[in-house]
Order: C-alpha cells, then sequence, then structure tokens
C-alpha cells in the first residue's frame, strides 16, 4: 500500500503542480507524520521539492516511471479514455496505435469490429492482436524499448510512407494549453513526428491525471489533435479550447449523454 500511495501522491503533485500539505492529508487520508515520510521519500527520488508552505513537482529532474508500474497506474481511467477513443474506429479502418501503458487499452474494444488493419510498435498491442481473427497486424519494427514496451526505429521512419491508415491514435505524458502535448522517451520521437506529420486524423488518448501535465519532449500545440480522448471531462478552459478549435473532445460521460 505504501509503494503505491507514493506513486498516487507523485502523479497527483504532478497534476496540481503545486499543493499544499493539508490538501494532500485530506487527499490521501493520512496523517501529516505520515506523508512527510512519503514526501522526503519522493525528494529524495527527485520527484518533488519543498517549498514555504507547499509542495513543488521537480520536472528538471524527476524519474520516469517504468512501464511496468505505470501499466499498474489510472487503468480504469486509461479504459475509460479508451473506451471514448474506441468510438471513432469503424468496421475494414485501417489505423495507427501509439505506443504507451494508455493506447493498449485499446484492444479492450476491438473484437466487436469486423476487418481492422492495425499499424503499431507498441509490443502489447502486438501480442494481443496475434490471437484476434479479426485484426491484420502490421508491425514497425526497430530495437525493443523496455522503459516503454515498445520498438523504437533504428533504421528511420521510412516504413510508415508504405502505410496508407487514416486514422493515428496517439499517447501523451503531458497535455497543456501553453505547452502542448509531450512525451517522454527520446527513442520514440522520430516515429511519434512521423505520424503526426501524416495527413491523417490524429487522435490523442489521454486520461485526465494528463491534463495540466509538461512532460521532456514536445509533440506539438493541441491544435494537432482532431480529437481528444479522455475518461472524463477536463476543466473549461480546455473545453473551452477545443470547442474554439474544431477539436472534439470525448468522454463516456459526454457520450452518455448525447
Amino acid at each position: 500500500m505504501g509503494k503505491e500511495r507514493l506513486l498516487q501522491l507523485e502523479e497527483y503533485i504532478k497534476v496540481q503542480q503545486k499543493v499544499s500539505p493539508e490538501t494532500l492529508c485530506e487527499k490521501f487520508g493520512v496523517s501529516m507524520s505520515t506523508l512527510r515520510r512519503d514526501i522526503n521519500t519522493l525528494e529524495q527520488m527527485g520527484c518533488v521539492q519543498k517549498a514555504y508552505g507547499c509542495i513543488l513537482y521537480n520536472y528538471s529532474a524527476a524519474k520516469i516511471i517504468p512501464f511496468h508500474v505505470r501499466s499498474t497506474i489510472n487503468q480504469e481511467q486509461k479504459r475509460d479514455a479508451c473506451a471514448a477513443a474506441a468510438s471513432l474506429i469503424q468496421d475494414n479502418d485501417t489505423i495507427f496505435i501509439d505506443s504507451g501503458s494508455t493506447t493498449c487499452h485499446l484492444m479492450d474494444f476491438m473484437a466487436s469490429f469486423k476487418n481492422l488493419t492495425v499499424i503499431t510498435s507498441n509490443l502489447d498491442i502486438i501480442l494481443r492482436a496475434t490471437s484476434m481473427e479479426n485484426i491484420s497486424l502490421l508491425v514497425c519494427s526497430g530495437e525493443l524499448n523496455r522503459k516503454n514496451n515498445s520498438l523504437s526505429p533504428v533504421t528511420g521512419t521510412d516504413i510508415l510512407n508504405h502505410f496508407n491508415f487514416s486514422k493515428a491514435f496517439m499517447a501523451a505524458s503531458g497535455v497543456s494549453l501553453t505547452h502542448g502535448f509531450s512525451h517522454s522517451y527520446i527513442s520514440e520521437r522520430p516515429l511519434k513526428q512521423a505520424v503526426l506529420e501524416k495527413p491523417v486524423q490524429h487522435y490523442f488518448i489521454v486520461d485526465n491525471s494528463k491534463f495540466g501535465v509538461k512532460a521532456l519532449l514536445n509533440m506539438g500545440p493541441l491544435r494537432l489533435a482532431d480529437a481528444i480522448c479522455t475518461n472524463k471531462l477536463p476543466e473549461p478552459r480546455y473545453v473551452e479550447f477545443c470547442l474554439n478549435h474544431n477539436i472534439s473532445l470525448l468522454a463516456p460521460d459526454t457520450q452518455n449523454n448525447g
């Protein structure tokens, strides 16, 4: 429970960027002494900094959480975001699915579609697709990236020029009105950028913890997205931005109401 709380605590501070100890105690139901121990641990890891009366997320030194750990965090939220994204898929589609611990949940909703073609470097998706006869699988080969359970290209991204797909389901570590979409792995940057440069529909799948977050590497402004799929609507300023820039903002609650 202590390890899981630490991960949740780090994720919450990352989203809030700045938060008081009192708020953290109330949010996580712990005493101030327990919180101090947790914050000291996160500070030693380089994830947070203590300031007068508040805790700050330390973007410059924070370590990237390994894939096998990230895949256990916010699973329900990630699956709900993918449920919203699945509404954009149709029979006979050819789609690209990005790497990441969120996009792999898209496979939970693929069995009902007919004659899908999936292009990916995501190992979880590759393994799951092998048992799904309704899916034709095309793999972007490369070097194994254990940190994100994916294949990173080693001979360029020209392979994408051979594939005609109409929809790309993208992952991001951060979504910010100021900094746009961002991600965490340098090795994956070439493939992500190559996909974003293609004249296709770009659908970003992010759970609500990613809003207000800035990760290491910029992907581009939010207007790159044709749709943002999440588990619940973010704060109003994001909703307003999407309305003003003709970006569909999809979440299970909006679909249930619409």
